[in-house]
């Protein structure tokens, strides 16, 4: 095996990243979301399209686009408010339960009422459901919005909205069974299995949140006692850990961030919930998010590989064209952004001091259910999947790929919009530093 890549593989490399940067930046100047153009170029001369790269480069640029969606992540935890977490984490809950379910539900009639079976119906509105959380986390970032109540909230219910994706995973793995066994003829320890399997993802999420729990408190604990005891050390040694503080704190909430996704993913939750966990743990630690500036420009040219690779590698853009399914595509494109959408409804109380909210109640309502609509790389390997495993047919497999690449286009937008005409409620909490900049 050669020491040095091909010339031409480099030359390659350095044009797909500057069509990235060009691409993005030219989004930007039209007043659009970055990451839209990010997406455009990848899904052009990705491998489902143009093949500009060779396979390597490809599994390479998805390999960092991966590691910059955990960054993103990492910096999502950092960033949130302990206070607000408390206060709002069961509105989270129901925000995230909310906009998996209606998508699901919304999509199952819709393909049901186009003629497709229960199952290919089913499998749709499960490819529909998930919201990315990529898309989440660079939103709030690049409009400084995560150190306000309102952008933790949508970075929370993204991230539980992740952990409900992997139990909707799981019940296409189930439904594969069921498509290929309709008599039912399983056995009782084969039913007891596949339950075990949908529920699995959820008790390992619940353990996984206990544990980030327990590490926060670890880390309020300690860290006086920790101050103190630096400060009886010897001059040069504390000198020497006074002067490289950020750099170490860098390591451990790194080191931590691989460990915990490590757990997870081992436990069978998703690795991401791991990572954000890590993050909330040091919530309250300023060093944390100062530490955090010096990962700034790595992330964004991860962040960046993640929607022009991991997510627009993704895109089958050949299928969008076969079988003249863009009707449907755009009836089921409706259905998704409803589902998503409503969730918004759960984003303040509808009354306050007894009276009808009025302007807060809708401004929040629009805001928080047009954050919620993008979708990402999971919701085309879900359909993907289901296609291989002839859960769902060619025609409701073409309808639900033009329903996820239009809402993962048009959410951005949507989001901007929404940001524009109710810019109200949007404070940032008195306690709060300015979020890590990492759009910079």
């Amino acid at each position: 095996m050669p020491l040095l890549l091909p010339v031409a593989e480099v030359y390659k490399l350095f044009a797909f990243s500057g069509a990235l940067y060009y691409g993005g930046a030219a989004f930007d100047a039209l007043g659009c979301p970055a990451l839209v153009g990010e997406i455009l170029v990848g899904m052009l001369l990705g491998p489902q399209a143009a093949e500009f790269l060779s396979a390597d480069l490809v599994a390479s640029l998805q390999v960092a686009g991966q590691a910059g969606l955990c960054l993103m992540v990492l910096e999502g935890g950092i960033s949130m408010e302990a206070s607000v977490l408390r206060e709002k984490g069961v509105r989270a809950v129901v925000l995230a339960a909310t906009g998996t379910a209606l998508p699901v539900l919304l999509g199952w009639a819709a393909m049901l009422a186009m003629g497709e079976s229960v199952y290919s119906a089913l499998a749709s509105g499960i490819a529909l459901s998930s919201t990315a959380i990529g898309f989440t986390m660079r939103m709030m970032t690049e409009m400084n919005l995560l150190s306000t109540p309102e952008g933790q909230l949508i970075t929370a219910a993204a991230m539980i909205d992740d952990v409900f994706s992997l139990i909707l995973l799981s019940m296409l793995s189930v439904l594969k069974d069921e498509a290929l066994d309709e008599e039912g003829s399983g056995a009782e320890a084969d039913g007891l299995w596949r339950a075990w399997t949908i529920c699995r993802p959820l008790l390992a999420s619940l353990i996984v949140s206990l544990f980030s729990v327990a590490c926060f408190f670890v880390v309020e604990a300690f860290s006086p006692a920790l101050g103190t005891r630096i400060g009886r050390w010897p001059h040069r040694l504390r000198t020497a850990v006074e002067e490289r503080k950020e750099e170490l704190i860098l390591l451990v909430l790194i080191g931590g961030g691989v460990c915990a996704a490590w757990l997870s993913d081992g436990l069978y939750s998703t690795l991401l919930l791991g990572i954000f966990g890590v993050g909330a743990a040091f919530c309250t630690q300023p060093v944390a998010r100062d530490a955090w500036r010096h990962v700034a420009p790595v992330q964004l040219w991860a962040s960046r590989f993640f929607f022009g690779a991991t997510v627009g590698f993704q895109i089958p853009v050949r299928d969008l064209f076969r079988g003249g399914n863009l009707g449907p595509g755009l009836l089921l494109t409706l259905v998704a952004i409803l589902g998503k959408w409503l969730s918004g409804a759960w984003g303040v109380n509808i009354f306050h001091d007894g009276k009808f909210a009025g302007k807060v109640y809708w401004g929040t309502f629009m805001r928080v259910g047009c954050a919620m609509i993008g979708r990402g790389e999971l919701g085309f390997q879900l359909a993907t999947t289901a296609r291989n495993d002839g859960i769902i047919t060619s025609e409701a497999y073409s309808a639900t790929i033009w329903a996820l690449l239009l809402a993962t286009l048009l959410g951005p937008y949507a989001f901007r919009l929404s940001m524009k005409l109710t810019p109200c409620g949007l404070q940032k909490l008195s306690s709060t530093a300015d979020p890590p900049i990492s759009s910079a």
